[in-house]
């Protein structure tokens, strides 16, 4: 894959190119097959960290790994538009704003053997910037030229900690404006749960396990009145979440569930509130 720098990626979307790249630092990949009033989001993706950082943390690589969302990028890889970070968010969390985004204590576990020094602090910070001014000049030429778009932020959660039974597909919607998109949320749910996984009853649920408070859907709602984001959370089934061993058929079946589901989704989306035409 061909490497770009940050203002490559914003002049080539401001142009209305076509291309797949990853970015100079290595930190996000982003696909633009063609122009669409949709597009797809992996924050949480990645598992890079960069050497300086990997000799100060004091996690193993499984238990960075627990805490991130493995395959959520293959999840959505068949998509015209996606944005997949690749670096781990032990580096900077683009789920928190850019004063918390690097974490000192996460999930109950000190992360640094010593403290990281200003120029390691604003590496990250320069990092979750980038991807947040690519997305947003990516969000500004869907919305210029289709009048809205739908988002959809992909992202996997560990289920055992819960002492009851939780959903296979969870979307947080506390950010988002109900009384505009609560038939495109109630659409989604139901094209979600109609997924079909092998020996594994479907559940969908709006809230119930996460709510949606995440930075990505703060950000967009703060600049953008005419984008959908919906934070979706998809229940670790198809590994060993302590482990990290992959049950391949389950990830076969929920990468062509996710496909059809956003697919569907999108087209419900697109019919009611964009300017495309169908054809």
């Amino acid at each position: 894959m061909q490497k770009w720098s940050e203002s490559d990626i914003i002049v080539n979307l401001e142009k209305g190119k076509t291309f797949e790249a990853l970015s100079l630092d290595g930190s996000l990949a982003i696909k633009v097959e063609d122009y669409v009033p949709y597009l797809c989001v992996a924050i949480h993706h990645g598992h890079h960290l960069r050497p300086e950082l990997t000799a100060k943390c004091l996690l193993t690589e499984a238990e960075r790994l627990y805490e991130e969302d493995p395959y959520t990028g293959d999840f959505i890889a068949s998509m015209p538009i996606t944005l997949i970070a690749q670096d781990s968010r032990y580096e900077y969390d683009l789920n928190r704003t850019l004063e918390q985004c690097v974490y000192d204590i996460a999930w109950g576990k000190k992360v640094w053997n010593q403290a990281l020094d200003a120029n390691e602090h604003n590496q990250s910070r320069e990092k979750h910037q980038g991807f947040y001014r690519i997305l947003r000049t990516l969000i500004e030429q869907l919305e210029r030229r289709f009048k809205a778009c739908v988002l959809y932020d992909i992202h996997a959660y560990n289920y055992k900690r819960f002492e009851t039974d939780t959903p296979t597909f969870n979307i947080g919607t506390t950010q988002v404006a109900q009384n505009k998109w609560e038939n495109v949320i109630a659409h989604f749910l139901e094209r979600l749960g109609k997924v079909e996984l092998p020996n594994i009853e479907v559940r969908t649920a709006e809230n119930e396990v996460f709510q949606g408070k995440g930075y990505l859907a703060t950000f967009v709602k703060t600049h953008f009145t005419q984008t959908l984001v919906l934070p979706t959370e998809i229940k670790k089934i198809y590994l060993d979440e302590n482990s990290g061993e992959i049950f391949p058929l389950v990830l076969t079946k929920l990468k062509e569930g996710m496909k059809n589901a956003i697919l569907y989704n999108a087209a419900y989306f697109v019919r009611r509130y964009t300017n495309k035409r169908i054809t």
